[in-house]
Protein backbone atom coordinates (compact mmCIF):
# COMPACT_ATOMS: atom_id res chain seq x y z
CA UNK A 1 0.00 0.00 0.00
CA UNK A 2 1.29 3.17 -0.69
CA UNK A 3 -0.23 6.46 0.83
CA UNK A 4 0.42 9.93 -0.46
CA UNK A 5 -0.37 12.96 2.21
CA UNK A 6 -0.10 15.83 0.57
CA UNK A 7 -1.44 19.50 1.83
CA UNK A 8 -0.80 23.25 2.89
CA UNK A 9 2.26 23.87 4.51
CA UNK A 10 1.06 23.61 8.36
CA UNK A 11 -2.20 21.79 7.77
CA UNK A 12 -1.38 18.57 9.86
CA UNK A 13 0.81 16.54 7.76
CA UNK A 14 3.71 15.89 9.92
CA UNK A 15 1.16 14.95 12.86
CA UNK A 16 -1.03 12.76 10.36
CA UNK A 17 2.09 10.79 8.93
CA UNK A 18 3.56 10.45 12.60
CA UNK A 19 0.37 8.98 13.75
CA UNK A 20 0.11 6.17 10.76
CA UNK A 21 3.34 5.19 11.45
CA UNK A 22 2.75 4.56 15.06
CA UNK A 23 -0.38 2.99 14.65
CA UNK A 24 0.33 0.75 11.62
CA UNK A 25 4.54 0.41 11.70
CA UNK A 26 4.50 1.54 8.16
CA UNK A 27 7.62 3.17 6.48
CA UNK A 28 7.66 7.12 5.94
CA UNK A 29 9.08 9.48 3.54
CA UNK A 30 9.19 13.10 3.80
CA UNK A 31 9.25 14.71 0.49
CA UNK A 32 10.84 17.57 2.64
CA UNK A 33 13.88 15.95 3.46
CA UNK A 34 13.99 14.37 -0.02
CA UNK A 35 13.56 17.80 -1.52
CA UNK A 36 16.40 19.36 0.44
CA UNK A 37 18.90 16.43 -0.62
CA UNK A 38 18.13 16.93 -4.13
CA UNK A 39 18.83 20.46 -3.98
CA UNK A 40 22.10 19.89 -2.54
CA UNK A 41 23.28 17.14 -3.70
CA UNK A 42 21.95 17.43 -7.21
CA UNK A 43 21.25 21.13 -8.17
CA UNK A 44 21.23 19.63 -12.15
CA UNK A 45 17.37 18.80 -10.94
CA UNK A 46 16.61 22.05 -10.22
CA UNK A 47 14.93 21.64 -6.99
CA UNK A 48 14.55 24.99 -5.69
CA UNK A 49 13.27 24.78 -1.76
CA UNK A 50 12.12 28.29 -2.10
CA UNK A 51 9.95 28.09 -4.89
CA UNK A 52 6.39 27.06 -4.85
CA UNK A 53 4.99 23.53 -4.09
CA UNK A 54 3.33 22.94 -7.47
CA UNK A 55 6.76 23.90 -9.17
CA UNK A 56 8.91 21.64 -6.44
CA UNK A 57 5.78 18.83 -7.14
CA UNK A 58 6.63 18.80 -10.87
CA UNK A 59 10.12 18.71 -10.76
CA UNK A 60 10.62 16.48 -8.33
CA UNK A 61 7.95 14.17 -9.68
CA UNK A 62 10.05 12.06 -12.41
CA UNK A 63 11.73 10.57 -8.76
CA UNK A 64 8.69 10.51 -6.45
CA UNK A 65 6.56 8.14 -9.16
CA UNK A 66 9.66 6.14 -9.72
CA UNK A 67 10.42 5.08 -6.34
CA UNK A 68 6.33 5.23 -5.44
CA UNK A 69 6.32 2.50 -8.22
CA UNK A 70 9.42 0.29 -6.75
CA UNK A 71 7.08 0.28 -3.65
CA UNK A 72 4.35 -0.56 -4.85
CA UNK A 73 6.04 -3.45 -6.69
CA UNK A 74 8.06 -4.32 -3.69
CA UNK A 75 4.86 -4.49 -2.08
CA UNK A 76 6.38 -2.49 0.87
CA UNK A 77 3.68 0.10 2.76
CA UNK A 78 4.77 4.06 2.74
CA UNK A 79 3.64 6.80 3.60
CA UNK A 80 4.81 9.50 1.42
CA UNK A 81 4.31 13.01 2.55
CA UNK A 82 4.74 16.52 1.97
CA UNK A 83 3.48 19.84 0.37
CA UNK A 84 4.73 18.96 -3.08
CA UNK A 85 2.42 15.87 -3.72
CA UNK A 86 -0.39 17.08 -6.27
CA UNK A 87 -3.10 15.64 -6.38
CA UNK A 88 -2.83 15.25 -10.19
CA UNK A 89 -0.11 13.19 -9.10
CA UNK A 90 -2.04 10.94 -6.86
CA UNK A 91 -4.48 10.14 -9.59
CA UNK A 92 -2.07 9.23 -12.30
CA UNK A 93 -1.21 6.48 -9.15
CA UNK A 94 -4.38 5.48 -8.40
CA UNK A 95 -4.89 4.50 -11.95
CA UNK A 96 -1.98 2.38 -12.14
CA UNK A 97 -3.12 -1.44 -12.83
CA UNK A 98 -3.26 -3.41 -9.63
CA UNK A 99 -1.96 -0.03 -7.78
CA UNK A 100 -2.96 0.01 -4.27
CA UNK A 101 -2.78 3.36 -3.62
CA UNK A 102 -4.83 5.50 -0.96
CA UNK A 103 -4.45 9.85 -0.75
CA UNK A 104 -5.75 12.81 1.32
CA UNK A 105 -4.75 16.22 1.19
CA UNK A 106 -5.25 18.83 4.25
CA UNK A 107 -5.67 22.21 4.38
CA UNK A 108 -7.62 25.36 5.63
CA UNK A 109 -8.90 27.62 2.98
CA UNK A 110 -11.46 29.22 5.02
CA UNK A 111 -9.88 30.16 8.01
CA UNK A 112 -8.50 34.02 9.34
CA UNK A 113 -4.70 34.05 9.25
CA UNK A 114 -4.47 35.62 12.66
CA UNK A 115 -6.59 31.97 13.95
CA UNK A 116 -3.91 29.96 12.15
CA UNK A 117 -1.24 31.84 13.54
CA UNK A 118 -2.33 31.07 17.07
CA UNK A 119 -3.12 27.20 15.90
CA UNK A 120 0.65 26.76 14.87
CA UNK A 121 1.75 28.78 18.02
CA UNK A 122 0.31 26.19 19.90
CA UNK A 123 0.97 22.68 18.25
CA UNK A 124 4.69 24.04 17.65
CA UNK A 125 7.76 22.07 18.86
CA UNK A 126 8.54 19.09 16.92
CA UNK A 127 11.18 17.94 15.34
CA UNK A 128 12.31 19.87 12.29
CA UNK A 129 9.52 22.65 13.25
CA UNK A 130 11.33 25.41 10.77
CA UNK A 131 8.56 27.92 11.88
CA UNK A 132 9.74 27.56 15.75
CA UNK A 133 12.50 30.90 15.13
CA UNK A 134 9.96 32.52 12.38
CA UNK A 135 8.68 36.05 13.38
CA UNK A 136 4.38 36.39 13.50
CA UNK A 137 4.62 38.23 9.88
CA UNK A 138 6.81 35.21 8.63
CA UNK A 139 4.37 33.15 9.70
CA UNK A 140 1.60 34.73 8.61
CA UNK A 141 3.25 35.10 4.92
CA UNK A 142 3.30 31.33 5.21
CA UNK A 143 -0.21 31.25 6.15
CA UNK A 144 -1.46 33.26 3.52
CA UNK A 145 0.24 31.22 1.02
CA UNK A 146 -1.15 28.14 2.77
CA UNK A 147 -5.11 29.41 2.55
CA UNK A 148 -4.34 29.89 -1.60
CA UNK A 149 -2.79 26.40 -1.52
CA UNK A 150 -5.41 24.93 0.26
CA UNK A 151 -8.28 26.28 -2.29
CA UNK A 152 -6.29 24.87 -5.26
CA UNK A 153 -5.84 21.66 -3.94
CA UNK A 154 -9.11 21.48 -2.34
CA UNK A 155 -10.55 22.44 -6.46
CA UNK A 156 -7.87 19.82 -8.21
CA UNK A 157 -9.55 16.80 -5.25
CA UNK A 158 -13.26 18.00 -5.98
CA UNK A 159 -12.16 17.81 -9.85
CA UNK A 160 -10.42 14.16 -9.96
CA UNK A 161 -12.42 12.83 -6.62
CA UNK A 162 -10.00 12.57 -4.39
CA UNK A 163 -10.02 13.46 -0.65
CA UNK A 164 -9.51 17.10 0.83
CA UNK A 165 -9.82 17.51 4.84
CA UNK A 166 -9.93 20.93 5.75
CA UNK A 167 -9.09 22.22 9.14
CA UNK A 168 -10.42 25.74 8.96
CA UNK A 169 -12.80 24.87 12.38
CA UNK A 170 -11.58 21.74 13.96
CA UNK A 171 -7.63 21.18 13.21
CA UNK A 172 -7.74 17.80 15.63
CA UNK A 173 -11.09 16.77 14.13
CA UNK A 174 -8.59 16.81 10.40
CA UNK A 175 -5.94 15.20 11.60
CA UNK A 176 -8.24 12.27 12.78
CA UNK A 177 -10.51 12.42 9.85
CA UNK A 178 -7.18 11.89 7.44
CA UNK A 179 -5.73 9.30 9.84
CA UNK A 180 -8.77 7.06 9.87
CA UNK A 181 -9.30 7.97 6.05
CA UNK A 182 -5.84 6.20 5.16
CA UNK A 183 -6.15 3.91 7.97
CA UNK A 184 -7.47 1.22 5.39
Amino acid sequence: MLILLGGAPRAGKGMISRELVQKRGIALLSLDVLKMGLHRAVPSMGVDPNAHSREVGENMWPLVRAMAENALEADVDYVFEGDMVLPKQAAELRGLSGADVRSCFVGYRDIEPQRKLSDIRRHRGHANDWLNEQSDEEILAVVQFGIEYSAYLSEECDRLGLTYVDGSTDFEGTVDAAVTHLMW
